[in-house]
C-alpha cells in the first residue's frame, strides 16, 4: 500500500465481513424463527391436519450463524415451515391461523 494513499489513516476504524466457510445443500431458518433459550434453541414449526394447523415446539441444533439465519443441523427438514412472527403468544400444541403470513393463535 502506498504510504501517501489518504483514504486510509491511522486511527481509523473499518467493519469486516469475512466469509470464513461456504456450505451448499443445508438447511437454515431465518435468525427470527429460531429462539435462544439458556440451554436449547428451537423453533415453532407449522403442522396441518384435519382439525386445522397447529404448532409445534420443535428443538433444533444449530450449526453456522449467518447475518439473517442459522444454519439448522438437526430438528428441522427442508420445506417445514417455521413461525417467524407472534412467536410470543403461541405455545406448543396451539391451533394457529396464517392470515397474510403472519401466525395468530385461535
Amino acid at each position: 500500500m502506498d504510504k501517501n494513499d489518504l483514504r486510509i489513516l491511522v486511527g481509523m476504524f473499518a467493519t469486516v465481513k469475512l466469509v470464513t466457510e461456504m456450505k451448499n445443500n443445508v438447511v437454515i431458518a431465518p435468525r427470527n424463527a429460531v429462539i435462544l433459550a439458556t440451554d436449547e434453541s428451537y423453533v415453532y414449526v407449522l403442522k396441518e391436519d384435519s382439525s386445522g394447523t397447529k404448532v409445534e415446539k420443535r428443538l433444533v441444533t444449530l450449526g453456522m450463524e449467518g447475518e439473517n439465519a442459522f444454519e439448522i443441523t438437526g430438528g428441522l427438514r427442508e420445506g417445514e415451515k417455521v413461525v417467524t412472527e407472534g412467536k410470543g403468544s403461541i405455545v406448543d400444541g396451539n391451533t394457529v391461523r396464517v392470515i397474510n403470513g403472519k401466525v395468530g393463535a385461535l
